[in-house]
């Protein structure tokens, strides 16, 4: 699948795993555990578990009404899961260099690599 491609297209890309819509954290370390597993043992790659979102009907609702889910439900268990990938992917040595993903964050969020996010 995904991860396959990846490593075929860029061998020095790093990978990097959100587990989304489960209903526990036990499940969530359990495919997290499995892909993790399969990856180094069939593809001879690192893969980084960042976490998981947690499965519930605000998501949903948020998409609906095409509002940011964090915004509409800053309280919500899927909110919290969001905000401490989010503070991992921003605390990461990749965000240091402010390019990709990592310096689009670090802008959208007015967050510099040298501040802390407070998040947690």
């Amino acid at each position: 699948g995904m991860i396959k491609s990846i490593v075929a297209n860029s061998k020095e890309q790093a990978i990097k795993l959100v587990v989304n819509r489960v209903p526990s954290a036990i499940e969530a370390k359990r495919v997290a555990d499995r892909l993790t597993s399969i990856s180094a043992q069939f593809l001879k790659t690192q893969v980084e578990s960042l976490g998981f979102v947690f499965e519930e009907d605000l998501v949903q609702k948020s998409i609906r009404s095409q509002r940011p889910h964090v915004v509409l439900y800053p309280g919500s268990k899927s909110s919290a899961c969001m905000n401490h990938i989010s503070a991992r992917l921003l605390n990461s040595s990749a965000a240091d260099d402010g390019s990709g993903i990592f310096g689009f964050l670090q802008k959208l969020l007015g967050v510099g690599s040298d501040r802390e996010i407070g998040l947690f």
